[in-house]
């Protein structure tokens, strides 16, 4: 299967758009996929129990409709290779 084929049950990275995190990437598991380009997401945070820890947030986030950006566009996901400094 191609490693940058979107389908249900891939990782990819998704990029934060808020939180004193912002713009990082956490892993965001595929749960539908709308095109090769939008796609809903489960997104694992790197947070604790009382939400104050590190992304302080949710421990998982549902993303709808999350749009593909290279680029690393806060809010959007890319493919784990197309980021090569988080490898």
């Amino acid at each position: 299967m191609d490693p940058n084929k979107l389908a249900i049950g891939r990782v990819v990275h998704f990029v934060l758009p808020e939180g004193p995190n912002v713009g990082q990437c956490r892993p965001g598991f595929v749960v539908r996929v709308w095109s090769q380009e939008s796609c809903n997401l489960q997104v694992f945070t790197d947070t604790g129990p009382t939400q104050r820890e590190n992304d302080q947030m949710g421990p998982i986030l549902w993303e709808t409709s999350v749009l593909h950006n290279q680029n690393r566009t806060a809010g959007t996901w890319h493919h784990w290779n197309e980021c090569p400094d988080e490898q």
